[in-house]
């Protein structure tokens, strides 16, 4: 990262961190404290969890060693590009 990090930089480093600290579930309810909109829950809800069982979000928000952290940040900013279209 360079000396003057753009706002875009700052914004991935601190997602990066978050989702890695915090997780998915908990980073998603950390943002949402500060986002103010007009958005419908229930469709936001169903965009992101179209197809999954509770199982499925479940091992998601489980731990797991298998996992590499990589992988989970890729599903989270996944989920993430969802939430915004």
């Amino acid at each position: 990262m360079s000396i003057v990090a753009t706002a875009n930089e700052i914004n991935k480093d601190a997602f990066e961190v978050l989702f890695r600290e915090l997780g998915v579930s908990r980073t998603i309810r950390f943002i949402n404290q500060y986002s103010i909109g007009n958005s419908n829950y229930v469709e936001m809800k169903d965009k992101i969890f179209n197809g999954m069982t509770v199982e499925d979000i479940v091992s998601e928000i489980k731990p797991s060693s298998k996992k590499a952290p990589g992988k989970k940040l890729k599903l989270a900013r996944k989920r993430m590009k969802k939430i915004k279209s």
